[in-house]
């Protein structure tokens, strides 16, 4: 075992006024780039929005907003491990080559949505992009389907390397098949 404190011999013990002096020295010199501005580039440019698929964007703005009907609700999310159990069980099963829809019926007007992706689809980039594809497939549908029911959408391995259009429409399919899909 090396004995490490033996080794500490270029350490020396400083006065604390002599570092508080240095230390206002300091604080009152100008620093070299202080005209200089902070980004070269200059502001952002003002103007106009540009909406694009329901997402407001600023040109030249690095954010997105998301907003009101946008965004899944979270009355509309199912997120306790006893609501997933329950749909499970109690539920219906259709099964399709892209997911597995879970289906329970429920008081009117309950709407909730649960999505699952498990190993099997991937690493965690590919399960997050998965899961997000297939809740963006239902938020643009959700008006298309009856406001009545749970439901827990299982991804397969299939999904990988899906486009939304892709997803969108063998989502719809299944909602048809499980029956909550409305008939208009």
């Amino acid at each position: 075992m090396r004995r490490f404190w033996k080794y500490q011999d270029n350490e020396k013990n400083l006065s604390a006024f002599e570092d508080q002096a240095a230390t206002q020295v300091r604080l009152l010199e100008t620093h070299a780039d202080q005209e200089r501005t902070r980004h070269p580039a200059g502001p952002a440019p003002q103007g106009p929005q540009t909406s694009f698929a329901g997402l407001t964007v600023s040109h030249g703005a690095s954010e997105v907003w998301l907003g009101g009907s946008r965004t899944l609700p979270k009355q509309e999310r199912l997120q306790r491990n006893y609501e997933f159990r329950r749909i499970y069980e109690q539920g219906r099963k259709t099964e399709g080559r892209l997911v597995v829809l879970y289906v329970l019926e429920t008081a009117a007007g309950q709407r909730a949505v649960g999505f699952v992706t498990s190993r099997k689809v991937g690493n965690a980039v590919e399960r997050n992009r998965a899961r997000r594809l297939l809740r963006e497939a239902y938020r643009l549908n959700k008006h298309r389907l009856k406001p009545n029911f749970e439901m827990v959408v299982v991804a397969r391995a299939a999904m990988r390397g899906k486009s939304l259009r892709d997803v969108e429409e063998y989502l719809l399919a299944m909602c048809k098949a499980a029956g909550v899909l409305t008939k208009t």
